[in-house]
């Protein structure tokens, strides 16, 4: 077989000789033709010129020659004229002499009659030119005195005629004669002979003084022209330049005056002489007509009959020049095929100097083609042996990198090729060599990637290649995988989902993006995941399947599950704050009404312990929208003194509830209270105390423990200063695993399948933002740490007894204030006013800010201004405590301002001393609440 293979082959040295032949006879060939085709071409372009200059000198040669017969034409007719008014001119004044004489003669021997007879008998029979001149006399008032073509006229006066072109003529002639004595006049008149028909007429006329008359004569411009004509067209006749040149002229209607050295009368169409061919002699004359027009004259091109050969038509240029004035057209042509022979010859030459090239270049190609046999078998015996040495170099590369022996290469080219085929082995070696590493890199990725690479066959969804992620995603093994069919690890519903969309992609060619798919577990849990790839082609260009990553975004999911659902509760939580606050405005009425009657009874009456009754129930009201507003409050803590304590027990029991979890307190006696926002400390603790619950799914114990460390100092806690509460919550749990204990406190993160990923970062942002720090501890199945510090409050918090109220009311009695209070809630309004009263305090009520800015800057005026005024914050359509306080602070800084809100959250009421004021009331607020904050106002 392989010698059937390489019997059809051909012989490289073959090749090149035969080739070397073929391209010295191509060289030849090539060089010969472009020679030919050069010399061919060089003769067409001289043709060209040749002809162009031709035709370019012939149309000058023409153009010049009917330029000339025009000047001469218009030469002659100008001296024709002048000569016909020195003629005219003449015959006047031989008239005017033949008068004066005959006038001197007689004047003493005849009267003016007698005299004016003779003259005028003198001078009608003279007649000149053939008759038509003549003489006529006018007298200067107008009366016609002789007129000899015409004697009807004489006696009459031109006033008197109704013909106005004849009045107009001899008015003129008048007005000049009066004026100069004399001049010259064109008109038209009849002519001798001619009695119905007018010709152009040139006249002229002298003032004869005796007499007052005006003796004149003329002559008819179309006689002189017809002379003038004659010998023109005579003289043009003979007018001969080149071979065949001659002057041609027509009148504008056609008739023919001269053509080829021949006059003609002149009564015969130019179609009518030549009548071989009438109708094209016709379209020729439309063409001459036309040229004729134009003010410069121009060219014509055509056809026509050669006067050296009569049988033949030869193309012909003419140009031709119009007179208007003699209404004839003058040209001259010149045939253009006489620079034909010139060409012909130079032909017939450049054919006789191709043919011997041809010979001469033949003979060449033959002993170049034989020289370069001989040197070619001379070249090919060393050309065996390299090409034999690179045969073997290339049945070794098959099987070894060896390199070639580049000492036993005889040519530079093939050294030249020696040198790369050693270099393509060297970079076969460092290509090798770097896939392998490659293919190392790209296993090493896809194996720590925490994306999930894959490849999938479409149209039956058939996994071909999978990373090994999947074992962390879905619980498969790579090769437990790849073979199968996606069906395998989605729900039906999912699955048609995703198949009637990649359909839809592989019908466009376009790319997956971002496509979140359900996968099921191997366990059978439900796991997201966002996918993206490309399609890839077979050899025709249709997809035959994709290739990219997937990632598992579970938890994100989740995540932004529970994020719509906090949105959801904040929204609630917004309506919660709203009941809240309208509900503590009730209640601080509640509370004051029972306080006041309380003071109003002893402890001995038999009403005293239900009113005791009714404020343990109004207790629980108030801790009702206490838990109304944690739930709404976000924002800046609002920091009290809080029982750590009491809060501690209450919320890990009231989150434990339930489960199988022990609480284990550990609490020191005369714990410190903290100074803390008391909702969202709560939520703190709930969130850790759930956190360890989920941890112990099955039970176990939970341990909670609080201290006091007075001015904390630690190490780790450096930015920490002054005394602290330590609370610590520990759990039998899971725990968490070193490389997530760090990312523990970040928004979404979370190591379980449930909650949203912001307990801990929820709690982290609390603690940081109430000055304190918090921190976590864990060893895996052991359990996990949270240790909390919170900035103490020493002071104490818990309710005094009636005696202290009192004691407080003697010392605020002591102080007389007067109190303004502002509220738009009546109840509030009259319990506040109540307790002021009870205080010994004088007070008066303004319903919204408006209505206090006013009050107050009367009382100003009047010189007793409010000790302290009590503010509302927010004031439904009217102008709250905000507002108020600034304007009432601009109208008196020393102004001692508390603000009362029953809407705790708001930001003033957590930074109250930043907005102006001095004091704060949360409502429900009591009558001892009332006392404290008015006396640490008023005594400060």
């Amino acid at each position: 077989m392989a010698d059937s293979v390489m019997g059809n082959k051909k012989r490289f040295t073959r090749l090149i000789q035969v080739w070397g032949i073929i391209f010295i006879l191509g060289v030849a060939f090539t060089i010969t033709a472009v020679d030919v085709i050069g010399s061919w071409q060089d003769l067409e372009v001289r043709s060209r010129q040749m002809r162009k200059e031709y035709i370019s000198r012939q149309k000058d040669i023409i153009r010049q020659e009917v330029l000339r017969v025009v000047h001469m034409i218009s030469s002659q007719r100008t001296q024709a004229e002048k000569f016909t008014r020195e003629k005219i001119r003449h015959r006047v004044l031989e008239a005017c002499i033949i008068a004066r004489n005959l006038y001197f003669q007689n004047k003493d021997i005849s009267t003016d009659s007698q005299i004016q007879k003779m003259i005028i008998e003198a001078l009608r029979p003279i007649r000149f030119e053939q008759g038509s001149g003549y003489y006529f006399i006018t007298r200067l008032d107008g009366l016609v005195i002789m007129n000899a073509d015409r004697p009807q006229l004489e006696g009459l006066n031109y006033n008197s005629w109704e013909n106005t072109e004849k009045i107009r003529i001899y008015r003129t002639i008048l007005e000049i004669a009066k004026e100069k004595g004399e001049g010259f006049f064109e008109y038209s008149w009849f002519k001798p002979g001619f009695p119905h028909e007018q010709y152009k007429k040139i006249s002229f006329f002298k003032v004869f003084k005796p007499y007052d008359w005006v003796i004149g004569t003329g002559l008819y411009w179309d006689d002189i022209e017809n002379q003038l004509k004659g010998r023109l067209l005579s003289t043009i006749s003979g007018i001969r330049f080149g071979k065949e040149g001659y002057i041609f002229i027509n009148r504008f209607d056609g008739e023919a005056l001269v053509s080829n050295g021949k006059v003609f009368s002149g009564h015969r169409k130019l179609w009518e002489v030549f009548d071989k061919h009438p109708e094209r002699t016709r379209e020729l004359f439309k063409k001459e007509y036309a040229a004729a027009l134009k003010k410069n004259g121009d060219y014509i091109y055509y056809t026509h009959i050669k006067l050296t050969d009569p049988n033949k038509e030869a193309p012909k240029v003419s140009f031709i020049f119009g007179i208007p004035e003699l209404k004839w057209l003058v040209g001259a042509g010149v045939y253009l095929d006489d620079v034909e022979k010139d060409i012909a010859a130079m032909q017939q030459e450049l054919n006789r100097q191709i043919r011997n090239k041809l010979i001469i270049f033949a003979l060449i190609a033959f002993a170049v083609a034989a020289f370069f046999l001989f040197l070619f078998n001379r070249l090919n015996m060393k050309l065996r042996d390299d090409i034999i040495l690179f045969m073997r170099f290339f049945n070794r590369a098959a099987r070894s990198s060896e390199p070639i022996d580049r000492s036993r290469v005889q040519f530079l080219e093939l050294d030249h090729i020696a040198r790369y085929a050693n270099k393509m082995i060297a970079d076969r070696k460092r290509a090798e060599d770097a896939l392998r590493q490659s293919e190392a890199k790209f296993r090493d990725l896809v194996e720590t990637s925490s994306d999930l690479i894959w490849e999938m066959a479409v149209p039956d969804l058939e996994i071909t290649y999978i990373g090994p992620q999947v074992k962390k995603i879905l619980g498969y093994a790579p090769e437990e995988v790849v073979g199968t069919s996606l069906d395998k690890y989605m729900t039906p519903e999912e699955l048609k989902r995703i198949s009637s969309i990649i359909a839809d992609l592989t019908k466009t060619g376009e790319s997956v993006k971002y496509m979140e798919q359900v996968l099921l577990h191997k366990d059978g849990h439900r796991v997201v995941v966002e996918t993206s790839g490309v399609p890839f082609f077979d050899k025709k260009g249709k997809i035959v399947g994709y290739r990219g990553v997937a990632r598992d975004i579970t938890q994100r999911k989740q995540a932004e599950k529970e994020l719509r659902k906090m949105q959801k509760l904040k929204s609630v939580g917004t309506l919660a704050g709203g009941i809240a606050h309208d509900f503590n405005n009730i209640l601080t009425g509640i509370f004051g009404n029972l306080e006041i009657a309380r003071f109003k009874l002893s402890p001995d009456h038999s009403a005293y312990p239900f009113l005791e009754k009714a404020g343990s129930a109004l207790e629980k009201a108030t801790n009702l929208t206490k838990q109304l507003l944690t739930f709404a409050r976000g924002g800046d803590p609002v920091l009290e003194a809080v029982d750590l304590k009491e809060l501690l027990k209450s919320c890990v029991r009231f989150n434990l509830t339930g489960s199988n979890i022990k609480a284990n307190f550990n609490i020191q006696e005369n714990l410190w209270n903290i100074r803390a926002d008391k909702g969202q400390i709560d939520q703190v603790i709930s969130n850790l105390v759930i956190n360890a619950k989920h941890a112990m799914p099955e039970g176990g114990n939970l341990y909670v423990e609080a201290e006091n460390i007075p001015d904390i100092h630690m190490d780790s806690l450096s930015h920490l200063s002054g005394d602290y509460v330590r609370m610590v919550i520990r759990d039998e749990g899971v725990g968490i695993s070193a490389r997530h204990i760090d990312r523990i406190f970040e928004p979404y993160f979370s190591t379980k399948q449930t909650g949203s990923g912001l307990g801990l970062a929820t709690a982290h942002s609390i603690i940081v933002k109430h000055g304190g720090h918090i921190s976590v501890a864990s060893v895996p199945d052991e359990g996990t740490v949270f240790t909390v510090f919170l900035p103490a409050e020493k002071e104490s918090v818990g309710h005094q007894g009636m005696s202290d109220s009192l004691s407080a009311v003697d010392d605020m009695r002591l102080f007389k204030a007067r109190i303004l209070i502002m509220d738009d809630d009546d109840i509030v309004s009259k319990v506040t006013s109540a307790m002021l009263k009870k205080c010994g305090c004088a007070y008066d009520l303004a319903v919204d800010g408006q209505e206090a800015l006013e009050k107050y800057a009367a009382a100003m005026k009047d010189g007793g201004r409010f000790d302290a005024v009590i503010m509302d914050l927010t004031i439904p359509g009217g102008m709250g405590g905000r507002e108020a306080a600034q304007r009432i602070l601009e109208m008196d800084p020393m102004a001692r301002l508390i603000v009362a809100s029953g809407y705790s959250t708001d930001p003033i009421m957590a930074n109250y001393q930043k907005y102006g004021f001095m004091g704060r009331l949360v409502k429900p607020f009591r009558f001892r609440d009332l006392e404290i904050v008015l006396s640490r106002v008023l005594k400060g």
